[in-house]
């Protein structure tokens, strides 16, 4: 909630501050066809690719979150604010990263496209989008790291005989992923990775 809460203010402060892209008052369909165009358009405003982003908050559907996981690694723009240094804190991945919030608020459902992410690697995805795509796997399951990590570990099984790399790298980001469990289900994060 207190995420949902950060990206509404910080889409009305885009808003506020003068940031006219033309899709803000459009709807999901229109900025799913406007992400589609700027992955390759590298003169789009990245402002404007945050607000499409956003804006895709408000559904749930495959074809977005088909989108969403091409940016992963798209970093949106300084605020005014963090520009002249006048951050309280250090911004967050989901923070910096709107792809990243908006998987999380996706749910399950985001789940099967961040697992092949992480699966088929470079050159397809980046480094970074395959990390971003743990990080919102195990945001998705923050209340209960041990489920993202046999998560992550049972889509690694499931590529074992067709794609061993794949698996391997799925393998390594439950490894990864260790450090979101605390010390309370540590031990049981550790038994699972080990099985």
């Amino acid at each position: 909630m207190q995420s949902l809460v950060f990206l509404c203010i910080a889409f009305f402060c885009l808003i506020a501050q003068g940031q006219d892209c033309g899709i803000e008052e459009k709807g999901p369909q229109e900025a799913i066809h406007f992400l589609q165009i700027a992955k390759n358009d590298s003169s789009v405003d990245p402002a404007c690719i945050t607000v499409a982003i956003r804006q895709l908050e408000r559904i749930q559907s495959q074809e977005s979150i088909h989108i969403l996981v091409e940016y992963l690694d798209f970093r949106r723009p300084p605020r005014d604010e963090e520009k002249v240094g006048l951050s309280l804190r250090v911004p967050t991945i989901p923070e910096l990263y709107p792809a990243v919030s908006v998987l999380f608020s996706s749910g399950k459902t985001a789940l099967p496209a961040l697992a092949r992410v992480i699966g088929i690697g470079s050159p397809t995805y980046s480094a970074l989008s395959q990390k971003h795509a743990m990080v919102a796997v195990m945001l998705i399951y923050r209340d209960e790291p041990v489920q993202g990590i046999k998560f992550l570990l049972e889509a690694a099984s499931k590529e074992k005989e067709k794609d061993p790399d794949a698996s391997a790298r799925l393998r390594q980001s439950a490894s990864d992923a260790l450090h979101w469990c605390g010390q309370n289900v540590r031990a049981e994060c550790e038994a699972v990775l080990n099985d």
